[in-house]
């Protein structure tokens, strides 16, 4: 055997600690005789029984320490765990059930040397009193005993019984040198997992192989479980649950062997299978090869199968009856829990098929496309796996997702194979496109050392969101390659599928995981998806966010929350005007101020203008999901709607295709109801179609309804049942007329070009379907109308993705170019902007300011108040912690004498500092200039100046001056303070940031400037700091709408010093010139300094303490 040792774990698991905490052990047992109780007595059991097992106990002799005792009434806890062979529960334990079982044992701790196993049992004296069997202890030899009741004790030297000691397996680095990568699924029974491993690691498998585990469940519980069995295998953790051929391919992408070996983690390998199978695999006509399988107990369970006309899978052999098969046969398939193939086949048909949900017909589809590119299904029946039946989760809801996911993939099965198994010819077998593997593995690889464009994805595969994000992605690759990624990673076979079939660009596409982007060069990273990102991404020079349509938030507190990631993008873009305007509304519903969205219609897969109406027949297309309700296809609406046209229809001989997704969510019994419906004409119901036949659908057919949206409750529900338009538009590029509900993008694009019908209800409809007839017996879509829609061609597209990107770096470069200081090399720090001063001194306003020019504002943002309408744009978290911080020293935001008389500097314990920065990071996690403000920290200035040092950004102060006397005016009337505290607050205030920031890179602005003219303040901060602003050039507008002079509602002119004593007049006047560039000497606020310490002493206030 020469099994190669990983040294990686691939694709960033979940975060999941990789220590052993506990040593697992694996045993088997056989028993070579068995009784039926039904055999002694009248009784109707008619159990096949062998041995009670009550308990086992594990020592180490070394050490003399019990280290482990199961009890057979707790089994499934505490790392015990029946793997198969056992009966229910008793008053004193369990019965073995059939002659073989197994159990996997989780001990306590690792045994150093010999252990000693007790199986205290119990047998039936009455007719089986001795039971001889055999003993298997983690895959070792087999051990013969003689089960008599009472304790049965073994020695053995756990060689290797756990999984440290598994390790020793480990041969010499075997680099890309592998023959064979053996990829074991695990869904929720890490246990099985760990026998299936124990299993491969006994059978000495004589190539060079590597074990690879997929965890696809993204339950964080398994995952863990699996860590901490340190196992010898590459593993690949998915975070978020994803289907069978999913995981799959994400595995077999990372896979370095030569040839592939797709195990469920409940079949058990034995000796000789891998290299039996490889042998038959070596015959280059054959592209998959697999086993028989057997029960536990050796009876056969499942030989390779076939598939009915209706999509059933059948096979020649169940439960245990036998059949003489030659040692090698060929089959419509072979099962997923034991598959065998070239892994340069198994990538050039494109992986399994992810639309997929579980592994039902899965393994099907991929061998019937085996065969549709002329290679072989071979069956070796000399050649059996142990599987063991249940081993996924029997609980009620488990059990009716499983048997709707079949139903589901039953109707995809039909809907891609539905001809060729009728006819069995292979010119009715769906198209299978060869990829390349060689230029596949550059995507795989992900360009390595070249700059990337990035699109991440909001990771529902089978939604219009994702498809409209792969369109995106497309048109970005034109550029520079391109990533599609999301928290889990994205196949790049699934990608090359997806974006074949649409007609796009695909080959400078790549998948990945987003957390992998942190280490690549992104120049662009494009966020798509319906919901506004909580955080945006860390990577990116320019970042755009392309929101086809929104959704429904979970709360308004939460999206509103969102304000600030929405606002820190360069630009935002959606896919139609309708969808413009449904973005504006929500951000103006959520209280943020008005962005400007740009509208880049995807791309139409184009049909040739040269399809002449003759060659049509009389079809009518119906899209729409495959639900009821708005979002689905209106079915019962047209089903009404054909009753009253139906003389018409049927004279004519029109027949109707119901053709939508169906996703893993939907009920797929809804496609067998839709069948049974009394359709007035002929209809045919197609499950997600692959997209080569939905466009012979669209090439033939002369009508195309789309009626999803009717029937909503509200505009804003119809709405976004109708985002997307790219297949009415390729429906009306191939020649159908649209018949489409009158709400979204849909009919706005259908009423742009002036073509087709719609309705806005079920009577509209009537008259629009016999409109649409009459029309489709004369003219038709007219060539002009066609012509039209290349306008939306890829190019067009691509096009206009490749302006918005040429727009935003004009801006940028011009910036860069004039502060040229802090654009430098990658790797420096970026600069955080602190805008501090006192409160209602225009922070705010500042904040606000900056962002609008490209400075990133925290990812929380606190929602407005009436005391601030137009927001405070600063993080909850900063705020509350800071106020927290201030309360343990027994003051406040509003304490008059918060001024420390010594520098808090002195006073910040490291803990506090990694706290601090700890929310920097969690607030903004990107490499991005950055608005921190929150006036706090004006009285705490060295501690967030040393926390954003740590967190890698450098610190630099915008220090608001106002006028004292607004300043407590504007205090008096939102909290009721006097005129006195509220002076003291901005003296204590602004001598503290004054006196902490003289080391600091600083600038000081005027409220009244900020107001009269900002966009001069702006190029002040800019060139006395050195700091690019990304969006300065286009931000001027959106300053001008923001700021509003009206704001300031406290206003003091002529002689309003008479209101103030010297020192407070004294030291404003001095930060009103340093607002001027004037320099501030280092003793401007000494008289203040008294002035304050004075009061405080007269009131006995005691000395502030920062509590650590």
């Amino acid at each position: 055997m020469r099994f190669c040792h990983p040294r990686i774990i691939v694709r960033r698991p979940t975060e999941v600690p990789l220590r052993p905490i506990e040593s697992k052990l694996l045993i088997e047992l056989e028993f070579d005789a068995t009784f039926r109780p039904s055999d002694m007595s009248t009784s109707d059991d008619h159990r096949v029984l062998a041995v009670g097992l009550v308990k086992i106990t594990v020592f180490c002799l070394t050490t003399q320490d019990r280290i482990g005792e199961f009890d057979f009434m707790e089994a499934s806890s505490n790392g015990f765990s029946l793997l198969y062979g056992f009966s229910r529960v008793e008053s004193w334990g369990r019965w073995s059930s059939g002659p073989n079982a197994a159990v996997v044992l989780g001990l306590s701790k690792r045994p150093r040397g010999e252990i000693r196993i007790e199986f205290t049992h119990i047998v039936a004296n009455r007719v089986l009193p001795v039971v001889p069997g055999c003993v298997r202890i983690a895959g070792g030899e087999p051990r013969a005993v003689e089960f008599r009741g009472g304790v049965l004790a073994l020695t053995v030297d756990p060689s290797p019984p756990i999984p440290g000691a598994l390790v020793s397996y480990d041969a010499s680095d075997c680099g890309d040198d592998i023959e064979l990568s053996i990829i074991i699924s695990n869904s929720d029974r890490p246990d099985l997992t760990f026998a299936c491993v124990t299993a491969i690691l006994s059978a000495a498998i004589d190539m060079r192989f590597e074990i690879i585990v997929v965890d696809y469940g993204g339950e964080s519980a398994a995952t863990t479980r699996l860590a901490e069995m340190d196992l010898p295998v590459r593993m690949i953790a998915l975070a978020k649950p994803r289907s069978f051929g999913c995981a799959n391919n994400i595995a077999a992408e990372a896979a370095r062997g030569a040839r592939i070996l797709f195990l469920h983690n409940d079949a058990f390998l034995e000796k000789g299978v891998s290299e039996k199978l490889a042998a038959e695999l070596s015959n280059g006509e054959i592209g998959i090869v697999g086993p028989s399988f057997r029960y536990p107990d050796g009876s056969l369970q499942e030989l390779g199968g076939f598939v009915s006309v209706e999509g059933e899978t059948s096979t020649p052999v169940w439960t245990g009856v036998g059949w003489d098969a030659p040692s090698a046969v060929d089959a419509d398939y072979v099962s997923a829990a034991c598959l065998m193939l070239r892994r340069v086949d198994f990538l050039s048909i494109g992986g399994f098929d992810s639309e997929f949900d579980i592994d039902y017909l899965m393994d099907v589809d991929l061998c019937l496309r085996m065969r549709a590119i002329g290679k072989r299904v071979r069956h070796v029946a000399t050649v059996t796996v142990r599987h063991v039946p249940g081993g996924v989760a029997a609980t009620p809801d488990a059990v009716a997702k499983r048997d709707n996911a079949r139903r589901r993939n039953l109707h995809l099965l039909r809907a891609r194979w539905g001809l060729w198994l009728i006819t069995r010819n292979r010119a009715d077998a769906p198209i299978v496109e060869r990829l390349d593997v060689q230029e596949l593995q550059k995507q795989i690889s992900q360009f390595p050392g070249e700059v990337l464009n990035c699109v991440v994805s909001s990771d529902q595969s089978a939604s219009d969101a994702s498809r409209s994000s792969l369109a995106v992605a497309a048109a970005a690759s034109v550029l520079r390659p391109t990533a599609i990624v999301a928290r889990v990673p994205c196949p790049v076979v699934d990608i090359r599928q997806k974006a074949g079939a649409f007609g796009q660009y695909h080959d400078r596409l790549t998948g990945g995981c987003l957390a992998d982007m942190a280490e690549r060069d992104i120049d662009v990273t494009i966020v798509s998806g319906i919901e506004f990102p909580a955080v945006p991404p860390p990577f990116g020079r320019l970042r755009i966010l392309h929101c086809p349509f929104p959704a429904a938030s979970p709360s308004r507190e939460e999206a509103s929350r969102r304000i600030g990631s929405l606002l820190n993008f360069d630009a935002v873009a959606t896919d139609s005007e309708f969808g413009r305007r449904a973005l504006a509304q929500a951000i103006e519903a959520l209280g943020a101020p008005a962005i400007d969205i740009d509208v880049i219609t995807p791309a139409i897969n184009l049909f040739p203008v040269e399809q002449s109406p003759e060659a049509r027949s009389n079809i009518i297309l119906c899209l729409g999901a495959l639900r009821a309700g708005p979002s689905g296809g209106g079915h019962r609406a047209v089903l009404r709607a054909l009753r009253f046209v139906a003389a018409t229809a049927k004279s004519r001989r029109w027949r109707l295709v119901v053709v939508g997704e169906l996703l893993p969510s939907d009920d797929a019994s809804y496609v067998d109801m839709l069948r049974r419906w009394p359709w007035p004409i002929d209809v045919d119901v197609m499950a997600d179609p692959p997209h080569a036949t939905l466009r012979r659908l669209f090439a033939h057919a002369k009508i195309c309804v789309s009626p999803h949206g009717l029937g909503a409750q509200s505009p804003a529900e119809a709405h976004f049942c109708t985002h997307s338009s790219t297949q009415i538009g390729a429906a009306i590029s191939a020649g159908c007329i649209p018949v489409v509900f009158g709400v979204g993008a849909e009919a706005e694009f259908c009423e742009t070009h002036d073509v087709g019908f719609r309705f806005n209800d079920e009577h509209e409809l009537v008259t629009a379907l016999e409109q649409a007839i009459e029309l489709a017996n004369g003219v038709g879509v007219t060539k002009a109308q066609r012509d039209r829609m290349r306008a939306y061609s890829q190019t067009a597209h691509a096009d206009a993705w490749a302006q918005l990107i040429a727009r935003l770096d004009a801006g940028a470069e011009r910036e860069e170019r004039a502060a040229p200081s802090l654009r430098s090399e990658r790797g420096l720090s970026p600069p955080a902007l602190i805008v501090a001063g006192c409160h209602r001194s225009g922070t705010s306003a500042m904040a606000r300011m900056l962002s609008i020019a490209g400075v990133d504002l925290p990812s929380d943002l606190m929602i407005k108040k009436a005391d601030n309408p137009t927001g405070f744009w600063e993080a909850h978290v900063i705020a509350d912690w800071n106020e927290a911080l201030l309360r343990s020293a027994r003051s406040g935001w509003d304490d008059p004498f918060a001024f420390f008389s010594q520098p808090c500097a002195a006073q910040i314990a490291p803990g506090l500092i990694d706290e601090a920065a700890a929310r920097i990071t969690g607030l903004y996690p990107g490499n991005r200039p950055i608005v921190v403000k929150d006036p706090r920290i004006s009285l705490l200035a060295p501690l967030w100046d040393r926390a954003l040092r740590k967190s890698r950004y450098a610190p630099n102060f915008i220090i608001m001056v106002r006028n004292p006397l607004e300043v407590a005016a504007s205090l008096t009337a939102r909290n009721k303070f006097s005129l006195g505290r509220g002076l003291s607050i901005w003296a204590s205030y602004m001598l503290t940031i004054e006196r902490d920031t003289r080391d600091t890179p600083r600038v000081f602005v005027a409220y009244r400037d900020l107001l009269a003219n900002p966009e001069s303040v702006l190029d002040r901060i800019r060139s006395q700091l050195g700091i690019p602003l990304p969006r300065y050039e286009c931000a001027s507008g959106s300053i001008s709408r923001f700021v509003d002079p009206a704001l300031c509602q406290h206003h003091f002119n002529g002689l309003w010093n008479k209101h103030l004593s010297e020192a407070v007049h004294e030291y404003f006047v001095l930060l009103q010139a340093a607002c001027h560039d004037q320099p501030l000497p280092n003793t401007a606020g000494s008289a203040l300094e008294a002035w304050l310490a004075e009061l405080r002493d007269l009131l006995s206030t005691p000395e502030r303490t920062i509590s650590t």
